[in-house]
């Protein structure tokens, strides 16, 4: 998924046909404002995305749809990264105005209480049971959290200590891998435990 400057969103298929550069669906003025993030709530037909420019928005997408009428909801929450809790449809929405994380219940259409006080986050993921959220910060911290009520801090760690570089991405994989890259192009491998995070 991906929007120009225009506010036009196209979605490609890594299945379509070998050489072809052709988005499988335009949707023509989509969008209003720059998207920052996506996520998908579904096996590919229906996504949300996030940003702040020229105002905070959020919007979700069904592709299915006609296109003058695929985006079925719109907010004005905005921020930098959005990530899903699918099996409680509910959007976890960081850096909105302030520092932090807010979540949007989609079925109430409600915004619950910011969590996550704290400094900016320019990464974060969850891992395959949405149990577990990952951030990375600007001063090359990782933390680790526990999803549910109040999501409490359960690790912290210096994944580009000394360096001073910005955590650019995280990523878990099935295994409890945990991936984390910087801004300067460094990639490291780490192990996530229930307790701590051991570099391996």
């Amino acid at each position: 998924v991906c929007t120009d400057n225009e506010g036009n969103l196209y979605m490609f298929s890594l299945a379509s046909a070998e050489g072809s550069n052709m988005p499988d669906i335009t949707l023509k003025k989509a969008t209003y404002s720059e998207m920052l993030d996506f996520e998908f709530l579904n096996q590919g037909s229906v996504f949300c995305t996030t940003g702040f420019r020229p105002n905070p928005h959020d919007t979700i997408y069904d592709t299915l749809l006609p296109p003058n009428s695929c985006a079925v909801m719109r907010e004005d929450i905005g921020g930098n990264i959005i990530l899903a809790l699918h099996d409680l449809q509910q959007l976890l929405i960081f850096n909105s105005k302030t520092p932090g994380l807010k979540i949007f219940d989609i079925r109430m259409k409600k915004l619950f209480d910011q969590f996550l006080n704290s400094d900016f986050m320019c990464a974060a993921c969850l891992n395959a049971d949405e149990d577990t959220l990952v951030t990375g910060h600007p001063e090359g911290t990782i933390k680790i959290w526990n999803v549910g009520i109040g999501f409490t801090e359960r690790a912290t760690y210096s994944a580009f200590e000394g360096q001073k570089e910005r955590v650019k991405q995280v990523l878990v994989s099935q295994e409890n891998a945990l991936f984390a890259c910087s801004t300067t192009g460094t990639v490291k491998l780490m192990k996530a435990y229930i307790q701590c995070i051991q570099l391996l």
